[in-house]
């Protein structure tokens, strides 16, 4: 009993030496986790910094694309610019002395796999001379890029079109990030005559983010891995409409009395007017719409350039108010509902873009260059041509395009299958090969081998009677364009229509309906691969549409169109209007109703043509658009507008055709891959 409270001590010593062991272990394991945490955010945060450099890698790239875009919305080659410049330019870049000349469409160089367009020590890299041209000095100067002479802005383009071998980009002090990226060039195919389109590849990203030994990499992806650049004269086929006076003729526009889109009104193409609009109800509209805002009796010579001689209104009218401006541009989601004092509603259903300032579209006024074609490879005629008669015929076992011509009484007949050869029919109505003087008068070449024909046909004078062939209600058998033809008619003076204009396949069938709720049912256009056109053009008269009610001697006497005749063409007055002759006639007979022109196709003019009148007079309009006009296609050497631009573009499936849309840009996005170690 006396070593009781000794052993008892004992064991309290034992016991605080245990409590303090364990609180020294957990001061050793808390300290461990404690650096254990800190190395591991410190690790982490190493990783961040590294990923961080890596997406700023990325986004340099991105910038560069962003920039091509912001380029390409402003470029234009001047005015002054020839097609044999281009054609040049286009040469160079494939490296080519020269371009063969345009018979079609074709392929004219395609690029190795590894290169880009390369580069040169000093001065213009000749392959990028095109996309010199076209973005100025200006144009990078408002980029922030001073001082881009010729030679700094090919250095730009060679280092973007630098194919596999890339340009390198590096940046960062303490976190840097390193890349090595390039656009590479595919092929340059040449689709019209001033139509070219130069593809390429938009590769992977691989960018390196580097914070000491730790790194992080990231893979970027093109949301478009390819792409185009549209290099063209934009061919005005690919309007729906466009005016340069919104009104009906001159004496309208004197005194104000301005052209009506109503409830009737549905157009499903690009809709232009360097004027103004005027709206009333309920109209559709299923492609852009513009207007320049030119006033009433506004548009003159401008230093000798057609353009606005006063000062711009941008705008429209709707219904009985004043001009008004919305917004200067809107998407469809903000069209307007604009209502007037009398408490009517005015409320546009816009499919596409609506821009009030557009700039001025300015119309050619001669067809001197369809008439150096027409010489070169097609058809040309000097003088009055009282018939004119397209249609799709047999000839020598095989189905051919049908061109006869009458002028001085004297009738013409030629002949041309897919291959392009002509024949024409002698006098002993066999078919012989044909050959072309200097003059582009075409003549029998009996044994020899048949001139090619281009698609061009023009005529220096009136085209009096224009026709499909003859059939008693104007409405031929045959189609008036073969299945394989691409036919352009360009004449200085007016073309009278007096039969349907078929083609043999339609892209489009019907027509635009609209619906018991107001909306519309687009007319269908399933076969976009269709290539048959025709282009009708007028540099100095009108495209007059015959109406029966105009016949001299009496309702449906002389050569004219039937009830709701078909139009499938794109008809362009440069000077006058597209309008129908006798459009204010009286039928005259209560059993016969004109009906509609039914329009495939689009309509350019300097004055919007009248068709028919409020009381039933005339024929009514039922227009669908062309939609591959809006594809870069157009109708052999069909007018284009002055200015040379490029446009980012890319191809897509739809119904299984190919067709191409606008770009807005070139979009990268990523995502990391791998990690180096820390």
């Amino acid at each position: 009993m006396q070593n009781f409270p000794r052993t008892q001590g004992a064991t309290l010593i034992v016991s605080l030496l245990m409590v303090m062991l364990v609180l020294a272990m957990t001061m050793v394991l808390t300290a461990q986790v404690t650096v254990s945490a800190r190395r591991s955010s410190v690790d982490q945060q190493t990783i961040l910094q590294a990923r961080y450099a890596a997406e700023s890698g990325v986004s340099r790239v991105q910038s560069q694309l962003d920039l091509i875009s912001r380029l390409l919305r402003v470029s234009a080659l001047d005015t002054t610019v020839l097609n044999s410049s281009v054609e040049s330019d286009m040469a160079a870049l494939c490296g080519l002395s020269s371009l063969p000349l345009f018979s079609g469409k074709a392929n004219l160089c395609t690029f190795p796999i590894s290169q880009g367009l390369g580069r040169v020590a000093s001065g213009v890299n000749a392959r990028t001379q095109f996309l010199v041209r076209s973005m100025s000095e200006g144009a990078f100067g408002a980029e922030g890029i001073a001082e881009a002479n010729s030679s700094v802005r090919s250095q730009f383009w060679s280092d973007l079109f630098s194919g596999q071998q890339g340009t390198q980009y590096a940046g960062g002090q303490d976190a840097t990030y390193a890349a090595r990226f390039g656009l590479q060039p595919l092929k340059v195919e040449r689709i019209q005559e001033s139509t070219y389109r130069f593809y390429f590849k938009v590769p992977d990203l691989r960018v390196k983010g580097q914070v000491g030994a730790t790194s992080q990499n990231l893979l970027a992806r093109a949301a478009q891995p390819e792409g185009f650049l549209l290099i063209s004269r934009k061919p005005f086929s690919r309007y729906a409409l466009l005016t340069n006076h919104h009104f009906s003729n001159s004496d309208d526009e004197a005194i104000g009395e301005r052209v009506t889109f109503t409830d009737l009104t549905m157009f499903s193409g690009p809709v232009h007017t360097n004027q103004h609009f005027l709206f009333e109800g309920k109209l559709w509209f299923g492609g852009s719409v513009s207007s320049a805002g030119c006033p009433q009796l506004g548009i003159g010579l401008v230093a000798n350039v057609a353009g606005c001689t006063q000062s711009l209104q941008p705008g429209g009218f709707f219904g009985d108010n004043a001009l008004l401006t919305p917004q200067i541009e809107f998407a469809p989601i903000n069209a307007p509902v604009v209502c007037g004092a009398d408490t009517q509603c005015h409320a546009p259903q816009f499919g596409s873009s609506v821009t009030w300032d557009h700039e001025y579209v300015e119309l050619p006024t001669t067809n001197q260059e369809q008439e150096g074609v027409a010489v070169q490879g097609g058809l040309a005629l000097s003088g009055d041509v009282s018939e004119l008669q397209l249609r799709q015929g047999q000839v020598l076992g095989q189905v051919r395009q049908l061109i006869s011509y009458t002028q001085n009484g004297v009738t013409t007949r030629l002949a041309y299958g897919p291959d392009n050869k002509l024949l024409i029919q002698a006098s002993d109505g066999t078919w012989q090969p044909t050959k072309r003087n200097a003059l582009g008068v075409i003549s029998a070449n009996p044994g020899g081998v048949a001139a090619v024909f281009n698609g061009v046909l023009t005529v220096s004078g009136n085209v009096q009677n224009l026709n499909g062939g003859p059939a008693a209600d104007a409405t031929p058998s045959e189609p008036s364009i073969a299945a394989f033809a691409g036919l352009t008619l360009a004449t200085t003076g007016n073309v009278a229509v007096t039969s349907s204009l078929t083609y043999a396949s339609p892209p489009c069938t019907g027509g635009h309906v609209r619906n018991s709720n107001g909306t519309v049912t687009p007319a269908t256009c399933g076969d976009l691969t269709a290539r048959n056109m025709l282009g009708l053009y007028s540099s100095g008269g009108d495209i007059e549409l015959v109406s029966p009610a105009s016949c001299p001697n009496g309702f449906g006497t002389c050569a004219s169109l039937p009830a709701n005749a078909r139009m499938h063409a794109v008809m362009m007055a440069s000077q006058g209007a597209v309008r129908v002759r006798g459009h204010d006639e009286p039928v005259r007979t209560s059993s016969f109703e004109l009906g509609n022109i039914e329009l495939l196709g689009g309509v350019i003019e300097n004055y919007y043509g009248a068709f028919g009148v409020t009381d039933g007079r005339g024929y009514g309009r039922n227009f669908v658009y062309d939609p591959r006009m809006n594809d870069g296609m157009a109708p052999p050497s069909f007018p284009t507008e002055r200015r040379w631009t490029v446009g980012l573009r890319s191809e897509k499936m739809v119904n299984g055709v190919l067709v191409s849309e606008e770009l807005t840009g070139l979009r990268l996005r990523g995502d990391v891959v791998s990690t180096g170690a820390p």
